[in-house]
C-alpha cells in the first residue's frame, strides 16, 4: 500500500511541475505571438479563428443544424360522418369504433368546388323592388 500511495504523491508532484512548465512556457510564446501578429499586421480572420457567434468551432466542423419550427396546425374539417349518430371524425388520429368496414362508406361528400358552388346556388334576390322597377 505504501508504493500506491508513494506513486500518487510523485503524481501530484508532476501535475504541480507540469502546471507550473506551461504557465511559463505559454507566456513566453503568447508574446512571440503578438510580436509576429503585430509585425504582419495580422486580423483573426486571416489566423482562421473561430467568428463570435459560434464560439470554438473549427473550420472543418459542420455547422449546427437549424431547428425547424412548424406552424401550429388548427382544427381539421370532418372526413367522415357516423350516419346513426352525427359523429365525425377528420381521418387523423384512431380510427372511431362507428367505422366498420370500408371506411368509405362513411365518407363525406365534398366537391372541390364546394364554395363556388354554394355562391352560385344563392339566389340573387334584389335589394329594392322600386329601384329595378324605376330604372325601366
Amino acid at each position: 500500500m505504501k508504493k500506491y500511495q508513494n506513486l500518487l504523491a510523485q503524481k501530484a508532484a508532476l501535475e504541480k511541475s507540469i502546471a507550473q512548465a506551461r504557465r511559463r512556457e505559454t507566456g513566453k510564446i503568447i508574446k512571440e505571438i503578438n510580436a509576429l501578429i503585430q509585425q504582419y499586421e495580422l486580423s483573426p480572420a486571416d489566423l482562421h479563428f473561430a467568428s463570435q457567434g459560434e464560439p470554438g468551432r473549427r473550420k472543418n466542423e459542420p455547422r449546427k443544424a437549424a431547428v425547424k419550427r412548424t406552424k401550429a396546425k388548427g382544427p381539421l374539417s370532418p372526413q367522415y360522418r357516423d350516419p346513426t349518430t352525427g359523429k365525425t371524425w377528420s381521418g387523423r388520429g384512431r380510427q372511431p369504433a362507428w367505422i366498420a368496414g370500408d371506411k368509405e362508406n362513411y365518407r363525406i361528400a365534398k366537391s372541390r368546388n364546394a364554395k363556388q358552388e354554394e355562391v352560385a346556388a344563392t339566389p340573387s334576390v334584389p335589394l329594392d323592388e322600386d329601384a329595378s322597377t324605376s330604372q325601366e
